[in-house]
């Protein structure tokens, strides 16, 4: 079945911004941009009276050029008073078994009665009732379909690593010869990440690439050169990304694990938000 990535936008009475990332499997673009309000009450009890949920920007992984956008434009339900700032956040980890994947959740939107320390043993915890709501979380994310749509190992995929040879934008039209030192077997429309290349003499070419023409050898690129130069290397691979699509989030192996501040990069650009944390005091759920 398709998946869907659909980013979470959400803003803050004082201008604060994040998003949240995720990935649903549903068999249409239209079926994954339907959210009935029981499904989004669940993430409006999390989130401070002082947040607003937005917006959903729903695009088809095989095709992101294919998006619709939910208006959602609700408060949260959450406490009203003593709201945490906009980069506070408490990690959870979401994990799936068929396949087994694991990633972080930051969820943001706090307030100060959901997450305190503890008079007692001086850790930081939870309240009982953030501790319930997250369950009615993960357990509405369990019943949608979603999942944690996790690039497959080498190993799993049947595939391997191909050595770089050069990259040529001599042609200066905003696309690139990849060539490699064997056959790379790849296709066009192949999602391909490449990684290990100078940062110095290919700034921004680590990464995920859609592929636009191959040869056995060869394969184009979007991507333009520094000064459309020709630029050889020797350390720089490539493989194909393929990506498990039936890896559902199950409700009972995921957890509350910390709290931390978080510094969100540009929020609102469809990035994947935050990029850096300051880790504090640990708790388990």
């Amino acid at each position: 079945m398709p998946v869907f990535k659909e980013v979470f936008q959400f803003v803050t009475n004082d201008g604060g911004k994040w998003n949240e990332v995720w990935y649903e499997s549903a068999s249409t673009l239209a079926v994954a941009s339907t959210f009935p309000q029981s499904f989004l009450a669940k993430r409006l009890q999390l989130l401070d009276q002082n947040s607003t949920f937005q917006q959903i920007r729903v695009s088809d992984t095989a095709n992101p050029r294919s998006t619709n956008v939910v208006i959602v434009n609700q408060t949260g339900n959450g406490l009203v008073d003593n709201p945490l700032p906009a980069n506070a956040a408490a990690v959870c980890i979401l994990n799936s078994t068929n396949p087994p994947h694991r990633r972080k959740w930051f969820c943001r939107g706090l307030n100060q009665g959901q997450i305190f320390r503890s008079t007692s043993t001086g850790v930081d915890t939870i309240s009982a009732s953030f501790r319930a709501n997250l369950s009615s979380w993960f357990s509405a994310l369990q019943a949608s379909g979603y999942v944690i749509y996790a690039l497959q190992t080498l190993a799993s995929a049947g595939l391997k690593y191909h050595q770089i040879q050069s990259v040529d934008g001599t042609a200066k039209n905003g696309v690139s010869i990849v060539t490699t030192a064997d056959p790379h077997l790849l296709a066009v429309g192949d999602l391909v990440v490449i990684g290990r290349c100078s940062k110095k003499d290919l700034p921004v070419f680590n990464g995920r690439f859609t592929v636009l023409a191959v040869t056995s050898n060869t394969f184009n690129i979007a991507y333009q050169t520094p000064e459309g130069a020709l630029v050889t290397t020797t350390t720089g691979r490539v493989r194909k990304a393929v990506f498990d699509l039936n890896s559902t989030i199950q409700a009972n192996l995921c957890s509350w694990q910390a709290y931390l501040s978080r510094r969100s990069k540009n929020a609102f650009t469809n990035s994947r938000g935050a990029r850096s944390a300051s880790r504090g005091l640990r708790a388990a759920l």
